[in-house]
């Protein structure tokens, strides 16, 4: 993990439940040899030897029931991803105050509570820069 502020994360994260990976440095894959999400844990140790061992990775959160866990990724350097989160909160009301953490491009990434059911991955179906 890349600075001590991505194991402050994970160890965040971890401590909620929510299980994490190690993402290729600066990337959004899995590290080349790991099975990604398959390997999400929230166990301390782990995630410290992780550090440890790929202290330039970035952090991945396996979102859905296994976490308890849905994330809205808004890619604001996309050219109008800021309208269509707007058009988004116009038509379904505000959004709950929420868990938002930086991202490496300036996006938002917004947790809220797993709905149950099946979430599938939507890119772009809920507006251009949505996902």
């Amino acid at each position: 993990m890349p600075e001590p502020n991505i194991l402050r994360a994970a160890l965040w994260y971890a401590n909620r439940g929510w299980p994490v990976f190690p993402l290729s440095p600066g990337e959004k894959v899995p590290l080349k040899g790991s099975r990604g999400f398959y390997e999400a844990t929230s166990d301390a140790l782990t995630i410290s030897r992780w550090a440890k061992d790929t202290p330039d990775a970035n952090l991945g959160l396996r979102c859905g029931a296994a976490s308890g866990v849905v994330v809205l990724d808004v890619d604001l350097y996309k050219p109008g991803a800021d309208l269509a989160l707007e058009a988004l909160i116009a038509a379904h009301g505000p959004l709950p105050e929420t868990v938002e953490p930086q991202t490496p491009h300036g996006g938002r990434q917004l947790f809220f509570a797993h709905p149950g059911g099946t979430v599938r991955p939507s890119v772009g179906a809920l507006g251009f820069g949505l996902d």
